[in-house]
């Protein structure tokens, strides 16, 4: 049940980058023949007015098909070929094109406004797990369930954060203020040295929390604006990392791997798993403006290109860039899905 919901998730934001193109190109006159979901025979296929909708069997995907000139347009047959987007204007290609990234963009902005509008903030908090026995934190009285609010009068927000503040403590006494049943109280404690990971610890398992609060209609909505742009930012960040051989290949997930994660990150609550709809929408909106035929980013290119030269590329080389392109896609496609099957068999995790 939960991997059906998980493609169903997956598949609806593809569905919604397919409608960014063909409510586009019904505002720019164009005319749709197919509007698809998925590839591969139909499950669902009805006619209305001029428009073939479809949902097909293999649901990675989806494409929106424009009537070719040779249907209903004679004259202009004779001058081109191809489709109606390919006489219009540079500005109409540029908004149909562009129309599917703007509504995966749009729609992970509303998934986070939803989300923070429904559940409120969410604030993090450092919590204590298991508390070893005969270490420094089961001396100074920490039990587990102990959220940490401060260590020497520094607040403490996240795990990271703590065990960051207690690693470079070694053999130094802090004080760590703790909530413990809505009370708060101070314990002292001395890190001791770990000579496996080089730095302080306590002898506790120290975990990241999160608290709901609500804050109002207008800080719900600038969290939801922060971590839109956040996520944006780590996108560019790691595409960066990847391109500059600073971050492995092997790093990159297909449908397996989304499917997968999406699995893992659902087993730590619906917010968590909601969330990262929102940045695979994201995702899916940056990846699609990558300049490869026949990705939007792609099609964007030829047509700057076209627009720079003020006549249209040849019908042979738009193919020859279209077939390269679709050969470095799915060269991509095989290596990623190898990669999640291999990471499925040696048990590796997908998460960091």
């Amino acid at each position: 049940m939960l991997a059906l919901l998980i493609i169903l998730s997956i598949s609806f934001l593809i569905l919604v980058h397919e409608f960014g193109h063909f409510l586009a190109a019904k505002i720019s006159g164009i005319r749709v023949k197919e509007f698809a979901l998925g590839f591969g025979p139909p499950i669902i296929s009805f006619k209305h007015k001029e428009t073939r909708y479809r949902v097909n069997v293999i649901l990675l995907g989806g494409y929106v098909k424009f009537f070719s000139l040779k249907e209903g347009k004679t004259e202009e047959s004779q001058l081109f070929e191809g489709d109606e987007l390919e006489i219009k204007p540079f500005r109409q290609k540029l908004l149909v094109v562009v129309s599917g990234v703007v509504a995966n963009l749009v729609a992970a902005l509303l998934i986070l406004a939803v989300l923070s509008l429904a559940y409120g903030t969410p604030q993090a908090l450092a919590k204590l797990g298991k508390i070893f026995p005969n270490q420094p934190a089961a001396k100074a009285g920490f039990r587990s369930g102990d959220v940490i609010v401060a260590v020497n009068n520094k607040v403490i927000k996240t795990g990271d954060e703590l065990a960051r503040t207690i690693g470079e403590s070694t053999n130094k006494k802090i004080l760590v203020e703790v909530k413990r049943g809505g009370k708060k109280k101070v314990l002292a404690v001395t890190p001791r040295y770990d000579p496996k990971l080089k730095r302080g610890i306590i002898g506790v398992r120290i975990e990241t929390s999160l608290k709901f609060v609500r804050e109002g209609v207008i800080k719900s909505l600038i969290w939801a604006f922060s971590q839109f742009i956040r996520a944006i930012g780590l996108i560019f960040f790691f595409l960066g990392q990847l391109f500059t051989a600073k971050a492995s290949i092997k790093t990159l997930a297909g449908p397996i791997g989304m499917v997968k994660i999406s699995s893992e990150v659902a087993k730590f609550g619906l917010f968590n798993f909601i969330f990262l709809q929102a940045f695979i929408s994201i995702n899916l909106a940056i990846l699609n403006l990558l300049p490869l035929p026949p990705l939007d980013g792609g099609r964007l290119l030829l047509y700057v290109i076209e627009a720079a030269r003020r006549k249209p590329l040849s019908n042979q080389t738009k193919g020859a860039i279209i077939v390269a392109g679709v050969f470095v896609l799915l060269t991509l496609f095989v290596f990623v899905t190898y990669n999640d099957i291999s990471r499925i068999l040696t048990g590796a995790d997908f998460l960091p």
